[in-house]
This record gives structure tokens, C-alpha cells and sequence, in this order.
């Protein structure tokens, strides 16, 4: 992909200079996957930070011009950010989550300079949202130029992410999907309780599951000990114990992960045990 995308940056750079835009290389690592894209930089514009589009399917059905005026619409309707912003202590601590990976990305975590925590089952990251879809995660470089101690960022994170989080049946969830009751929609009613755990974004929310509130509210509804399978990186699912379905639900976590989930919101193949002593490898 790299190669198609910088044969492709290569012919449109004379057609940018001629707009009065620049275009560069760009690269992304997300969860092992690579994207690989174009940074379009505007002349007139005094900033230090600018768009970049990464490599759709589509592109191929578009010629360098109409490839061209798609970006520099793009980088005209991109929301103005004040990075300044992101080293006020306020907005830092009002701004600051906790994300969860699988084990398997340490190293790339680490290349990448990203703060991490490591548990027994995953690596714990922090960012900011800096817009409504848009988030940062955190280096140590940044991190650095904050005024608030390690201790602190780690309790903000979390703090945010219990005010943010949202325990679900499936009922509700498929519900919201489909804008109608339940009952309504010609769905029968699912026989075994399953909850849906994620934040009010439903974006990289698979890290509630980690919180000790997230246990107090689904131990009243599936006992002192049950199951974390995980959806994504988004959102997790919980279900009781049972120690006959265990294999099956293994199966059913690597079918959907394989057929369903993309690679870059992919979290493990694995299920989890969670207990009041947290969370730890079952399967």
C-alpha cells in the first residue's frame, strides 16, 4: 500500500503547488495495522499541524484531480485546533481516557514513545479527545510538557472513564440500533443475559471493563464472577459463568473477530474471567 500511495503522492504534488497546497507522506500504526496516506498542507495557513488522508479503496476510481479537490475540501472543512489547548491542565484533566490493547502491541507501543501500563491481560494507554472523533494518544514527550504527576493522569483517565461509562442488555443496544423497542422489532428476546460495556462514545470503550465500578454493576446482575468476551476495541460484552460453554465462547470470540471485526479494532481471540479480585485470562 505504501508504494501505490507514494506513486500516487509523487503525480499530484506539481497539481498541489499549483493550488497553493504541499503534500507529504503519512503513516499511521494502529493496533498492527499500517495506513498509509497523504498530508496536505496549506500555504496560508499558519499552523504546525495539518490533515492527513490515509488510503481508501476509492481512491482508485478517482483521477489525481478529483482525488485533489476531494482533499483540499477536506483540509477547508477540518475543524481549527489551538494545540496550546492540549497542555492546559484543565482541559488535559477533563479530556484524558484510558484505552485498553492487547499484550501483542507492546513493542510497537514502545517504538512508538506511547505511555503504557501493563497488566497481566492487556496494555493500558491514555489519550486526549481533541474532537468529536478525533483523540491523541499520549507520549512521553508530551506528557513531559504537562504540569500534572504520572499518579494523576492515571486517576484523571480512570476518573473520566467511570463518568463516561455505560452498561447495556443486548435488548438496548440492538434497540438504539434499529430506533425502536425491543419488542417492537420482531426480535425474540435473548434467553441468556448479556450486557454491553462501553463509554457514552462508544469509542474505545472496551477499557471499562477494567473498572472496579463496571464489577459492582454487573455482579448484581450475573453473580460474584463471570465472563468478559471482547467485541472490540470499543465495547465488551459480559456474560455468566458457565463452565460448559467456555470453548464455545471461544469459538464464537475468533469467528466474530475473524468475520465481523476489523483488524484495526480488533482487541484478542481470548475470553476473561472477571471476579473481585479483577480481570484475568480464562481462555
Amino acid at each position: 500500500m505504501k508504494k501505490i500511495v507514494e506513486e500516487r503522492l509523487e503525480r499530484m504534488k506539481p497539481l498541489a503547488k499549483e493550488r497553493g497546497f504541499f503534500l507529504e507522506y503519512g503513516e499511521k500504526i494502529e493496533n498492527h495495522c499500517v495506513f498509509s496516506g497523504i498530508i496536505i498542507k496549506d500555504e496560508n495557513k499558519k499552523t504546525n499541524i495539518f490533515p492527513c488522508v490515509y488510503y481508501e479503496a476509492y481512491w482508485d476510481e478517482l483521477s489525481d484531480i478529483e482525488l485533489l479537490e476531494e482533499m483540499i475540501q477536506f483540509t477547508r472543512n477540518a475543524p481549527e485546533i489551538d494545540t496550546k489547548i492540549f497542555f492546559n491542565e484543565e482541559y488535559f484533566s477533563e479530556h484524558v481516557f484510558p484505552m485498553i490493547l492487547d499484550l501483542d502491541n507492546e513493542e510497537t507501543i514502545r517504538e512508538l514513545d506511547i505511555i503504557y501500563r501493563k497488566t497481566d491481560c492487556f496494555l493500558i494507554l491514555f489519550y486526549l479527545r481533541v474532537s468529536e472523533e478525533g483523540i491523541m494518544k499520549i507520549t512521553n514527550s508530551f506528557f513531559e510538557r504537562i504540569a500534572v504527576t504520572e499518579e494523576d493522569k492515571v486517576k484523571l483517565a480512570f476518573a473520566n472513564a467511570e463518568k463516561n461509562l455505560v452498561v447495556q442488555t443486548i435488548e438496548e443496544v440492538i434497540s438504539e440500533i434499529l430506533e425502536t423497542p425491543f419488542l417492537e422489532n420482531g426480535v425474540e428476546r435473548f434467553e441468556k443475559q448479556i450486557y454491553v460495556v462501553s463509554n457514552r462514545k462508544k469509542q474505545y470503550g472496551a477499557s471499562a471493563i477494567i473498572l472496579p465500578k463496571t464489577y459492582e454493576i454487573l455482579r448484581e446482575y450475573l453473580g460474584d464472577r463471570f465472563i468478559i468476551l471482547p467485541s472490540s476495541l470499543h465495547e465488551c460484552i459480559a456474560v455468566s459463568y458457565e463452565e460448559n460453554q467456555l470453548e464455545e465462547l471461544v469459538d464464537i470470540v475468533r469467528c466474530v473477530n475473524c468475520e465481523v471485526v476489523e483488524d484495526v479494532d480488533k482487541l484478542s481471540d481470548h475470553i476473561y474471567l472477571c471476579d473481585k479480585t479483577g480481570i484475568s485470562l480464562l481462555r
